[in-house]
């Protein structure tokens, strides 16, 4: 709930201070929302019942932890260094959580949970660029290159975009192997 808490809190700041920027840039359509949303409801589920599902753990680990990586974080101006305090709290918060919940579910994937998630992320991409080309906007930067990236945005738009669906599928697979290689967990 503290994560949401903060991301509510952000919001109405940045409007306290004019800094509200609209849905260009506002909703909650990059790779670590949704994560942050798989998240929360993941922990939202009563414990004993419902599992979450392997797609929860691969969007909250390997997204938020590239993100980590290569941050691209806005606004320039008076919020700068709140969004910078405010996206590595998140983040980090998405990645303990994610890990918790991994080690409370003793949570090992199979190769098909990688294989699967990987296609739910692409299905969601294509969802993202859809309502990136209605909105004008660059949602989990799937219609041009994060500026974050440097060099590698200079590269034909179409091997970014196989390279971003390769570089998922590793962090993913790596992920599970991490998952899988851990300590059982004792009852």
């Amino acid at each position: 709930m503290g994560l949401l808490a903060l991301e509510v809190a952000w919001f109405v700041i940045g409007a306290t201070l004019g800094e509200a920027r609209g849905w260009r840039t506002d909703l909650p359509l990059h790779l670590c929302d949704f994560g942050l949303l798989a998240l929360l409801y993941a922990f939202g589920l009563a414990p004993g019942r419902a599992r979450p599902l392997p797609f929860v753990y691969f969007l909250a680990l390997p997204g938020t932890l590239l993100a980590l990586l290569v941050p691209e974080i806005d606004p320039p101006g008076p919020l700068q260094t709140a969004a910078m305090a405010k996206f590595f709290v998140t983040h980090g918060l998405t990645v303990v959580g994610a890990l918790h919940l991994a080690a409370a579910q003793d949570f090992r994937p199979a190769a098909r949970d990688v294989f699967f998630s990987w296609l739910g992320l692409l299905a969601l991409a294509v969802g993202v660029a859809g309502v990136n080309r209605l909105l004008g906007t660059n949602y989990m930067f799937v219609n041009a290159p994060t500026t974050a990236v440097g060099r590698f945005a200079e590269i034909p738009f179409t091997a970014y975009l196989a390279g971003y669906a390769a570089v998922m599928l590793t962090a993913f697979s790596i992920v599970a192997i991490g998952l899988r290689l851990r300590p059982r967990r004792v009852p």
